[in-house]
This record gives C-alpha cells, structure tokens and sequence, in this order.
C-alpha cells in the first residue's frame, strides 16, 4: 500500500512539473513575440500570421514638419516587392517610404509581391493597373508618381509587355496629367545565369521604350543596366533595411538631378508612417510600430 501511495506522489510531482514546463514555454514564447515590437501579437503563432515574409503593403507618410491637414507636394509610388518593402523587417522601412522622409514629401505608397506591368502578382491584387484602382489615383492629386516593376514581367512576350506599359502610361497622364512620372525599372538578383540576365535585359529594354513613347519628360531610373548593389536579405533578390535606404538614397538623387524635387535630406527625416499589412495597420512613430485594426485604404 505504502508503495502504491508513493507511486502516485511520484506522478502527480511529475505532472505538475511538465504543466510548470510548457506554462513557461507558452510565457517565453509569448514574449518574444511582442518584446521589441511595440505591437502586442495574440501569441508568437499570430505574430507569425500577421507579419509574412512577403505581403502586399501599402503605407501613408507624413513628416514630422507637416501641420494637421497639410496640403504639401504629395508622392504615389507603386511597384511590386521591393514597394512593399520586402526584405525589410517592416513596410515603413520601404525605399519608398524612405524616399518621401529624404525628400521631406507626404507619400501614399502600395507594393504587391510579384506585380508588374502585366503579371497580376499576389492575390491577384496587380498588375500596376489594378493598384491605380486602389489608391485611387485621381482623388489623391499627387506632384510626383515614381513606378517600380519589371523584375516579374521577365516571362511576358515583348508585345504584351509593351502594350500594358503603354497603357499604363497613358492612363497615368489622363489620371493625373500634372504629376511627373519616374519609373524605377528591373532589378535583378545578384549572380543571375547569362540567359536569366539576357531576358531581363529584353524586358528591360521594352519597358524603357514604351514609357519614352508615351511621356519623353517621363524619369527613367534603371538599376539593371546602372549595376545598382546593396545589401541583400539573404543574399537574395530583395535588399536589407540598409539597402532600401541605399535605394531611396539614388532615386531620390535621380529625381533631384531631373528637377522633379528641390532637395533631398542626407538622411530620413522623422515622420508619422502608417502601413497596412494583411489587414492590420501598424502606425510607425518615433521608431516604435503600434498595431490597430485597419484595410489597405
């Protein structure tokens, strides 16, 4: 009988140990998920739901400088996943968010993950057209549109290509016909094949001609044929935070050089940022991303 009652002791000090156990298991992993962040996930898995490696983003800029309401020059920029800020730890660490706090603009700005002129990208939320849409281009009265796609239109027929550029470009100047355009065009992953660099090149080549067509005074900035290099997310295709500055940093100069801005700062200037990420808005203020319900517009 002794025995059997310490077999049971025995039991019941081990099964509160292993509850004792996964309790700060579910503890820790709870605060990894949140410490840091400035945003409260519901636990590490809804952290890991909320914030995936590539989603569409888009994010709403406004310096510091700006008074309530102000009614500033405004910046659109649309693209595919570097727009979204992919590679980055977060949308507002995007080259196009950075770009609007170098040059001291307000900026609504939207990426979808693969994307392009033609390609409809994630959930079918492109192509660049279909973007127009959602930000509601028109409405916005933007001085400045700068465009980046082209990397996922390498598989496009030339023909295609060229025409959903072209049509692009003239809804661009019916839309908002005050706006100067800049297109930032393909980018290519370090150490691509002679033959994945050839058809590149080729989309490259039809997107610059369509977009000198339709606007000449358009700004064309080209990172695949200017050898562009940043630091890459895992030595892949998108850049680090590092890199997305280092990107905003030569457009931004690229539209100083072209007259489109006046200046542009030799670092970001603080500013409120908003983005949207799968649903859940993120406002970014002094460093610290603050997480509230929201949609994309």
């Amino acid at each position: 009988m002794a025995a059997r009652v310490m077999t049971w002791r025995i039991l019941a000090l081990m099964a509160l140990s292993l509850a004792v156990l996964m309790s700060s298991i579910v503890v820790s992993g709870s605060g990894r998920a949140s410490s840091g962040t400035g945003y409260d996930p519901a636990g590490f898995a809804g952290a890991q739901a909320a914030m995936p490696r590539e989603s569409a983003a888009g994010c709403r800029v406004l310096p510091d400088t700006s008074p309530s309401g102000a009614t500033g020059p405004l910046l659109v920029a649309l693209g595919a996943s570097f727009t979204a800020g992919a590679g980055a730890p977060r949308p507002a660490q995007s080259w196009a968010v950075r770009l609007a706090e170098l040059i001291r603009w307000r900026a609504v700005t939207l990426g979808v993950p693969g994307a392009g002129y033609t390609v409809p990208g994630l959930d079918d939320l492109g192509p660049l057209s279909r973007e127009l849409e959602r930000v509601d281009l028109a409405k916005l009265h933007p001085s400045l549109v700068v465009v980046q796609a082209g990397h996922d239109d390498a598989n496009v027929p030339r023909a295609a290509e060229a025409d959903h550029v072209a049509a692009l470009v003239r809804r661009l100047r019916a839309e908002v016909p005050g706006a100067r355009l800049a297109f930032l065009t393909v980018f290519s992953r370090p150490g691509a094949t002679a033959t994945v660099l050839k058809g590149e090149l080729r989309t490259d080549s039809v997107i610059v001609s369509a977009i000198r067509k339709g606007d000449p005074r358009a700004i064309i900035i080209d990172p695949l044929r200017d050898h562009w290099r940043f630091p890459r997310a895992g030595g892949g295709l998108h850049p680090t935070a590092r890199g997305h500055l280092i990107i905003a940093e030569r457009v931004a100069r690229a539209l100083v050089n072209a007259g489109a801005v006046a200046t542009s700062a030799s670092r970001p200037s603080p500013a409120s940022v908003t983005c949207t990420r799968l649903g859940v808005v993120y406002q970014h203020v002094g460093g610290v991303s603050q997480r509230q319900r929201g949609s994309v517009r």
